[in-house]
Order: structure tokens, then sequence, then C-alpha cells
């Protein structure tokens, strides 16, 4: 219906002028990937099975390339149920943030690519455990006792010391807290968000999965990376 295209903020509409070669073009890739896969006499002729491969890989390439010309810049465009002028890759890319921006309007906005991601390196894992096991043990601490610019200190200064959740008391100590009032990255939406969510489950348990699969999706958007941290900040306030 016209209110659910309108709702919808997270898609953006492409119709593509021409779809004939795109057609035919996935045919032959589908086809080619199929004799492949179950045919069983290929199994025993290396020659035919490495011409079939040489041509499914031509095929897939030339399908990819006809894929980004379809439904490239030259074709009708909507969003939220209205048509958009879209000439240049720049229109594109203002489309795809107006997008973002509308459907993650609560999204914390912290700047640490090695962390807000959804699948992290083994390397920032060990970091973050040990970042989680200053949280729990030296909240007390100024910089939460890092010496030195491990990577846990670079994830707590863009997160906890820029987002004010780790502040100086007025008698000089210190503590983790809830973000302040004027919320420099964001982070009161997801706060809350936490708070509503464990407030609303008094008389039955609440899987932390849970917790994490609502605040990954719209309007929060929070990456599975930063996931513990913000639990465990908002666990130790």
């Amino acid at each position: 219906t016209d209110t659910e295209c309108t709702n919808e903020t997270a898609r953006i509409v492409i119709i593509p002028k021409q779809i004939h070669e795109l057609y035919e073009l996935t045919l032959d890739t589908a086809a080619l990937r199929l004799l492949l896969e179950e045919n069983h006499e290929l199994e025993h002729d290396r020659v035919a099975r490495r011409e079939v491969s040489s041509r499914l890989i031509e095929a897939e390439q030339i399908l990819q390339e006809t894929i980004n010309k379809t439904f490239g810049i030259h074709n009708y465009w909507f969003y939220c149920g209205k048509p958009q002028t879209i000439t240049n890759e720049r229109q594109v890319d203002n489309l795809l943030s107006q997008a973002a921006d509308i459907t993650y309007e609560l999204s914390p906005r912290i700047w640490n690519e090695l962390i807000v991601r959804d699948t992290i390196s083994s390397t920032i894992a060990k970091a973050r455990r040990n970042l989680v096991e200053a949280l729990l043990t030296r909240s007390d601490q100024e910089l939460l006792g890092f010496t030195g610019y491990p990577p846990e200190r670079a994830m707590y200064e863009s997160i906890f010391q820029a987002g004010g959740l780790h502040r100086q008391r007025p008698d000089g100590s210190w503590e983790i807290g809830a973000p302040p009032a004027d919320d420099p990255l964001h982070l009161l939406p997801v706060w809350r968000a936490l708070e509503t969510k464990l407030l609303a489950t008094e008389t039955t348990p609440l899987s932390l999965s849970e917790v994490y699969t609502h605040l990954q999706q719209p309007p929060y958007g929070v990456k599975a990376g930063l996931l513990p941290l913000l639990f465990v900040a908002f666990y130790v306030a």
C-alpha cells in the first residue's frame, strides 16, 4: 500500500529501463552453474570441467557488469513512494545517507571503525575483553587504569571518554554513568532502550541475545562489535 511504501525508510526501489539482456545472462549463468554442480559426468572429465568452470567465471563477470549497468543511475529511482532525481554517483550516495539517517535515527555516533563493526578481528576482540575487564574492575580509576596506548585505550577514548560515560565526580573520584545531557555521541537513545527493555521484564528472564537483537534493529542499528561495551557500561552504572 502507499502507506507501507512511505514507511519503508530502509528501502530504495530501482526500476530498470531495460532488463531483457539481464534476463538472458541470468539464465545462461544459472545453466552453467547447474551443469557444473549436478552433472556427474564432469567429475571424471577434467578438461570439460575446466572448460565449464572457465565459461561460468566469464558469465558471472559479464552478469555482474550488466547488473551494475542495468541498476545504475540511468533508471527510475523511488524512495518512500516518491520518485528521485538521480543523475550521478554523488546523488546515489546522498540518497543512501538520507535513508540511513532516517532509518537509524537513534543510532550512536561513534567514530571507531575497529569496533563499530558486526565482525571484529581476534586482536580487537582481545582488546574489547581487556576493556570490559577494566570497566568491571577499575571504573574508579582515571583512564580505567590504562597506561600507554594499547587498542583498548583507543576504544575507551572514542566511546567512554568522548561520550562522557566515564567521568570524574566533584570529589575527584571516577565513575561510569549514564550519558550526559549534551550527549555528544548520541548514546542516550540506546541507554534508554536498555532501561525500557529491562524494566519491562520484571517477572520473566530476558536473554542477552534478545536485548542485542533489539538494539541491532532500526531505529538503533548498533553494530555487534559495540554492543557488549554499551551493555557492560550500563550494567556497571
